[in-house]
């Protein structure tokens, strides 16, 4: 999951990046990446301990001066479906 097309470009207007993607990957997460323009560093991981995670990610940014929230949300594994009413 390392990406070095567009992160290390990114890296100055999202501090705490590398940080917290190491954070999290040390806490027990697959990896880490910078989403979209940088409105969100993500981790992957599976369903152990992902509360430690996060934290470790916002410890992480909270020590080189960012803040930020965290929010454990779960993958969609089923997909794109069509849904009919009536």
């Amino acid at each position: 999951m390392e990406d070095f097309l567009h992160q290390p470009y990114r890296r100055h207007l999202v501090p705490g990046l590398f940080e917290a993607i190491g954070a999290g990957v040390k806490a027990g997460a697959i990896g880490g990446y910078l989403s979209g323009s940088g409105s969100t560093i993500a981790c992957l991981a599976t369903a152990e301990d992902t509360e430690s995670i996060a934290q470790a990610m916002k410890n992480a940014l909270v020590q080189t001066g960012a803040t930020g929230r965290t929010v454990v949300v779960p993958a969609d594994n089923v997909g794109a479906s069509v849904v009919s009413q009536g």
